[in-house]
C-alpha cells in the first residue's frame, strides 16, 4: 500500500483541477479519505444553498414500457425522495420517501441510495443508509398500507441496527422478485470494515452474510445477478487499494464460510477500485467500470482467460486526459454494447464511453457540459434500450437528467441529448 500512496505524489503533479473557482473537496468524501488515511485526487463540493439542495446519491431504473425510477437525496430537507416518470402521460412525478426527524441534522437519511425495479410487478425498491441510526435501510413500493411515503403508499424497513452499518449500498431484485443488497460495515474491531450482503426472503425477512473481512474492504459496493439468479459484487479494498470481485458459489470457496469467492481483479502499483459499476452482459461474463485514483483515470475490466488478477480479468484504461473516472454507472445492452458514464472533474462534464460487442475500440460522448454537471450519476438503458442517466447538477444544486435524443436535443454534443432538470 506504502508504494501506491508514494505513486500518488508522482501523479499529483500531472492532474489540473480547473473547478471553476470552487475547494477541490467534497465532504462526504473528504472525510472518509482523511479517517481512512486514503490519498487521492478529491472532487468539488456543490455551492452552499440555503434551498434547493437536491440531487446527490442519485440511482436510475427502468420499468415497464419506457417508465423510469429516480431516488436521490434531499440535502436541503435531509430526506430520501424519489422521482417517477409515466410514459403514458409523459410526467414526472416526486415525492418524499423517508425524513430526517430532526433538521437540519449533521447526519440524515437518504444516503448512498440505490434503486432496482422487480420486473414482474414493475414497482421500486430502494437501499439506503440511515447515517442518524448508522442502519441500512429498505423502502419497498407498495400501491398502499405502508408505513412511508407521502401516501403511505411505501414500507420502509430497517435491516440491519447493529453497529454502523449501510454505507454504499448497492440493490438488484432477481428473476423471482426478491432483492440482493451489498454493503459496508465500519467494524470497531480489526479489520475494522467488512463487505456485507443481504437477502431479502419470501416472507419479509432478510439473510445477512459477511462476505469479505480479509482487509478493511467493502466501499463503493456495486452488485448484480446472473441469468440464474446467481449474485456477485464489486468492491474497493481500502486496506490494499485494489478492486476485488466476489461471487457466490455455495460450498468450497475462500471466502464468506467457503460460500463466496473472492478475488482480486486490479492489483496494480496504482491506487484503483473507487467507483465501481457491476454489470453481467447477456453470456453471464461479469464487466467493471472503476477509477484509478492514484492518476484519476477511468478504467474497465471484464473477465476472460488470461488477464489481470488472479481470476483471469482483463484491464484496461478508457480514459486518461485530465482527472476522469468519478461516479462510474455500467449498462450493458441485451446484444452486449457497453456503456460507461462517468463524471470528468478537469472539464466539468457528464461524458461516456461506450464499445461494440467484441469489440476493442471504445467510442467517447459528452452527455452534458453545461456549468459543472454530472455528480452522483446513474445511468441505464430503458425498456426500449434508450439511453438514460440521472445525475447532480454542482452549479445549480439540482437534480438533472439526460436522455439520448439524437439530433433534437438541446445538450451534449451536436445537440444529441436532451437535458432536464427534474427537482
Amino acid at each position: 500500500m506504502m508504494t501506491k500512496i508514494l505513486s500518488f505524489f508522482l501523479a499529483v503533479s500531472v492532474l489540473i483541477f480547473p473547478f471553476q473557482g470552487w475547494a477541490i473537496t467534497d465532504a462526504e468524501e473528504m472525510s472518509e479519505a482523511i479517517t481512512e488515511n486514503v490519498f487521492e485526487a478529491e472532487i468539488p463540493d456543490a455551492p452552499e444553498v440555503n434551498a434547493g439542495d437536491v440531487g446527490r446519491y442519485t440511482s436510475i431504473a427502468a420499468g415497464w414500457s419506457g417508465s423510469l425510477h429516480i431516488s436521490y437525496f434531499d440535502r436541503t430537507n435531509w430526506d430520501l425522495k424519489y422521482a417517477y416518470y409515466d410514459p403514458i402521460d409523459n410526467v414526472w412525478s416526486k415525492g418524499v420517501i423517508d425524513s430526517t426527524l430532526i433538521k437540519p441534522a449533521v447526519e440524515p437519511v437518504g444516503l448512498y441510495t440505490s434503486i432496482a425495479v422487480d420486473a414482474r410487478t414493475g414497482n421500486a425498491r430502494i437501499a439506503y443508509y440511515d447515517a442518524y441510526n448508522k442502519n441500512l435501510k429498505f423502502a419497498k413500493f407498495v400501491g398502499g398500507g405502508g408505513n412511508c411515503g407521502q401516501y403511505l403508499d411505501w414500507k420502509c424497513q430497517t435491516i440491519v441496527s447493529s453497529g454502523d452499518v449501510g454505507n454504499y449500498p448497492s440493490i438488484v431484485v432477481d428473476s423471482t422478485g426478491l432483492a440482493h443488497i451489498s454493503y459496508f460495515e465500519n467494524a470497531t474491531i480489526s479489520p475494522y470494515g467488512i463487505l456485507q450482503y443481504a437477502k431479502e426472503r419470501t416472507d419479509g425477512t432478510w439473510e445477512l452474510r459477511a462476505i469479505d473481512y480479509s482487509a478493511r474492504v467493502g466501499w463503493y459496493t456495486s452488485i448484480d445477478v446472473d441469468s440464474t439468479n446467481t449474485p456477485a459484487i464489486s468492491y474497493y479494498d481500502i486496506t490494499n487499494g485494489n478492486l476485488k470481485y466476489a461471487r457466490k458459489q455455495g460450498t468450497g470457496a475462500n471466502c464468506a464460510n467457503g460460500l463466496w469467492k473472492c478475488e482480486t481483479v486490479d492489483s496494480s502499483l496504482n491506487n484503483v477500485g473507487r467507483y465501481t459499476s457491476l454489470e453481467f452482459d447477456s453470456n453471464n461474463v461479469p464487466h467493471i467500470s472503476y477509477q484509478d485514483g492514484t492518476y484519476a483515470n477511468l478504467k474497465y475490466a471484464k473477465k476472460v482467460a488470461g488477464g489481470c488478477g488472479a481470476g483471469a480479468w482483463t484491464c484496461m484504461t478508457l480514459t486518461s486526459a485530465g482527472s476522469v473516472g468519478y461516479y462510474t454507472s455500467m449498462a450493458i445492452s441485451s446484444t452486449n454494447y457497453v456503456y460507461v458514464s462517468f463524471y470528468d472533474a478537469t472539464l466539468g462534464d457528464f461524458r461516456l464511453q461506450w464499445t461494440r460487442p467484441g469489440s476493442q475500440v471504445w467510442y467517447s460522448d459528452t452527455m452534458d457540459f453545461g456549468g459543472t454537471v454530472g455528480g452522483y450519476s446513474s445511468f441505464t438503458l430503458d425498456s426500449k434500450g434508450i439511453r438514460v442517466a440521472s445525475y447532480y447538477d454542482y452549479s445549480n444544486a439540482d437534480l438533472k437528467f439526460v436522455k439520448s435524443t439524437p439530433f433534437v436535443g438541446n445538450c451534449g454534443n451536436g445537440n444529441n441529448w436532451t437535458c432536464t432538470k427534474l427537482d
